[in-house]
C-alpha cells in the first residue's frame, strides 16, 4: 500500500466542513464532551483533548465503512471513540465543576453508554485495564477495533501505534509507569501495550482482508485510515470547487 506523505495542506475550509458535519452527525457525544468541558476556548484549555476526540471519531467512521459493520455496531464504535476521554478533565481537575455540572455530565455518559455499550467493555478497552485483561484472554473484535483507534490517534494525527506509543512512554512519570507495569500485572507496561496492539493489529488486518479491502500489511492499517480520511477531505475540497491535493497528517481538526 502506498503510504500517504505527511504534513501535505489541506484546506481550512475544507477541514471545517469535513468536521463540522462529523460533529453534526454525533451531537449527543459532542454535548457530552461539551458536559466534560472540553469545548472552550479559556487559557486552560482542553480542547486538544476534544479534537482528539474527534479525530478518532472520524477514524471510527472510516474504519466502520471499511469494515461494512452494521449499523448498531457502527453507532458502537463511533459512540466510544467520541466519548472515550470525556471525563478526562473531570478527573484531573475536579474543582473547575460544581456538584451540578458533575452530576448532569455523569447522567449524560450514562444515557449514551446504556446503549452503545451496555457491559463498558468498549470504553474499557481504551483504558489500561483491557490491557491486564488481554493478556490473559481472548478479547472480543469490536474490543481491538476500539483499542487499536485510540492507539492510532496521537493528538490530532492519525500514526502506527509504535509512535503513539512511544510518545506517551516519554511524557510518562517514571513512578506512574511503575504504577502501571503493578496494577496489570508487568515488567513493563508500555512493552505489554505494544503486544497487545501487535495482536490487535493482525486481527484487524484479517477483518479488512475478509470483506475484500485492498491492504497487505497489518502495519499498513494507519495509512489506511490515514488515506480514507484524506479521501474525505478531498471530496469537500472538490465541493469547494479546489484541486489542492490531501494526503497524511491533518494538523487540525478545527
Amino acid at each position: 500500500m502506498e503510504k500517504p506523505q505527511p504534513s501535505v495542506p489541506v484546506s481550512p475550509e475544507a477541514r471545517r466542513l469535513f468536521f463540522t458535519g462529523i460533529v453534526q452527525r454525533h451531537w449527543d457525544e459532542m454535548r457530552q464532551l461539551f458536559n466534560g468541558r472540553l469545548t472552550s476556548k479559556e487559557k486552560d484549555s482542553w480542547r486538544n483533548v476534544f479534537e482528539h476526540c474527534v479525530l478518532q471519531l472520524a477514524a471510527a467512521e472510516a474504519l466502520a465503512d471499511l469494515l461494512k459493520l452494521p449499523e448498531k455496531q457502527r453507532r458502537q464504535l463511533q459512540t466510544v471513540a467520541a466519548i472515550h476521554d470525556w471525563k478526562k478533565r473531570l478527573e484531573i481537575k475536579p474543582g473547575n465543576f460544581t456538584d451540578e455540572d458533575k452530576n448532569i455530565a455523569e447522567r449524560g455518559a450514562a444515557d449514551l453508554l446504556a446503549v452503545a455499550d451496555p457491559d463498558a467493555s468498549l470504553m474499557s478497552a481504551t483504558g489500561p485495564d483491557f490491557i491486564r485483561r488481554a493478556l490473559v484472554s481472548e478479547p472480543t473484535d469490536r474490543e481491538y477495533l476500539q483499542f487499536l483507534l485510540d492507539d492510532y490517534t496521537m493528538g490530532n494525527e492519525i500514526v502506527p501505534f509504535p509512535v503513539r506509543t512511544a510518545e506517551a512512554e516519554n511524557r510518562m512519570s517514571e513512578e506512574t509507569k511503575r504504577k502501571l507495569a503493578a496494577h496489570v500485572g508487568v515488567a513493563s507496561y508500555w512493552d505489554a501495550e505494544r503486544a497487545v496492539c501487535d495482536r490487535a493489529q493482525w486481527r484487524v488486518f484479517a477483518m479488512l482482508r475478509g470483506v475484500g479491502v485492498e491492504i497487505y500489511s497489518p502495519s499498513d492499517i494507519p495509512f489506511l485510515l490515514q488515506r480514507e480520511i484524506a479521501r474525505r477531505l478531498q471530496e469537500k475540497q472538490k465541493v469547494l470547487g479546489q484541486k489542492t491535493p490531501v494526503q497524511g497528517s491533518f494538523a487540525a481538526v478545527t
